[in-house]
């Protein structure tokens, strides 16, 4: 059975469910194998929980050439915001989870 958790994959959701607005500088996505966060032309793709692979998708759009480099001011840019993005996801479905399991009590 798949929890709460692991069904959070874009704050768009809990904008829906808690009402916040949320600024779309930065666009989450998710799937089973890969992360990525988007800031303007900048694509930053996580496998494994890890950043591999960086793009300049204004002058690489169909991302080809991986210019991924730990030292580049927005890969650290990009990362640190992936990584504070996932524990506000943890935090807000553990709430979630704990708001539901009261109600099934």
């Amino acid at each position: 059975e798949m929890c709460i958790r692991d069904r959070l994959n874009t704050y768009s959701l809990t904008a829906l469910v808690d009402g916040v607005q949320y600024s779309r500088e930065y666009v989450f996505t998710r799937d089973f194998q890969h992360e990525s966060i988007r800031k303007g032309d900048w694509k930053l793709i996580f496998k494994g929980g890890i950043p591999t692979e960086l793009y300049d998708l204004s002058s690489d759009p169909k991302e080809r050439k991986n210019i991924y480099d730990p030292k580049l001011p927005v890969t650290q840019e990009l990362s640190a915001r992936m990584y504070k993005e996932r524990i506000r996801q943890l935090n807000y479905a553990k709430q979630l989870e704990n708001k539901l399991g009261s109600h099934n009590e």
